[in-house]
């Protein structure tokens, strides 16, 4: 066979060193073109969501094979769930009324001193022995809480439960401190002045004594004219002067400042404006001993001014 000139070649096409000679070579490989670099975006920009890929048939059927279990079970822990929730509710109710946790003690820790038929015993009697026999757990405090501070003596209360079979009330109890009257109606007034109750019978004789007017009833329903005669019947008692026997009462004059009725024997008026009550009544005792030597006939000594004492005579 003759050669070809130029000595032999590897035909176009084949490989020279190939493992099999005759195979063909594949298409050259092309590199990677270079993806074109995308502008940063401004912070906040919100990312676009990526497409959803779509769901073939074969796919929604295999998927449709894998979650016919699925149901069932669902259902089946729904309901093991109720089971487990009513279970429990009915397990606590059962707990709650056995009768370890039946009330069979109860205590009241009462401050102050009350009124008249109220005090530590009347409250335990009305409020928490009616309780006794039940299941603790049935009594609802703040019902209890607002049934007792409903009581006008009764100025604060605190329920709680003690486990397993005590109630406790605590209760701030009112004390009357001075009586308002006008005509034929009185009111207990508590420290602060405010009424306490209407009474209808006659008032302690060792209370304060505040007398108004019938024009001047309105006045008991403010705590502040009322609270200013309580602080000068705390002076006066503190002074021990006027004696308890040359005091007749307490009053208001016409801007609501406490006046004292029946000051020594001549029954003076004293005004004593507001405030300042132990300075004006040493500058009381200071003057009343002259004004009783000289037999001057004396109405009325209105201190209401600073360092003064102004003395009228009757008419």
């Amino acid at each position: 066979m003759a050669s070809r000139k130029g000595g032999s070649r590897t035909r176009k096409g084949h490989r020279l060193f190939s493992l099999w000679p005759g195979r063909r070579r594949g298409p050259k490989r092309q590199a990677p073109k270079p993806k074109p670099r995308s502008r940063p975006k401004a912070k906040g920009t919100p990312r676009r969501a990526a497409a959803a890929t779509p769901r073939t048939p074969k796919r929604a059927a295999r998927r449709g094979r894998r979650s016919w279990w699925r149901r069932p079970l669902q259902a089946i822990a729904m309901v093991a769930v109720m089971a487990l929730v009513g279970g429990g509710v009915w397990g606590v109710r059962w707990v709650a009324a056995l009768p370890y946790f039946t009330i069979h003690q109860v205590e009241v820790v009462a401050t102050g001193l009350g009124g008249p038929g109220m005090d530590r015993e009347a409250v335990e009697r009305r409020y928490l022995a009616p309780h006794l026999g039940e299941p603790i757990f049935s009594i609802d405090l703040a019902a209890l809480r607002g049934e007792v501070e409903a009581n006008p003596w009764i100025a604060e209360a605190t329920t709680a439960r003690h486990l397993p079979d005590r109630l406790i009330l605590r209760v701030r109890l009112r004390e009357a401190a001075a009586v308002a009257t006008s005509g034929s109606r009185a009111w207990l007034l508590d420290r602060e002045g405010r009424v306490i109750v209407e009474t209808k019978g006659a008032a302690s004789a060792a209370l304060p004594q505040i007398r108004l007017r019938p024009s001047q009833r309105g006045w008991s329903a403010r705590p502040e004219a009322m609270h200013r005669c309580l602080r000068l019947a705390e002076a006066i008692r503190h002074r021990r002067f006027p004696a308890a026997d040359e005091v007749r009462c307490l009053s208001l004059d016409e801007r609501g400042d406490p006046v004292i009725v029946g000051a020594h024997k001549e029954g003076i008026e004293i005004l004593m404006g507001r405030g300042g009550y132990g300075e004006k009544l040493d500058r009381l005792a200071a003057i009343l001993p002259d004004l009783v030597e000289t037999k001057r006939k004396v109405a009325r000594i209105d201190l209401r001014f600073k360092d003064q004492a102004v003395v009228q005579g009757p008419g």
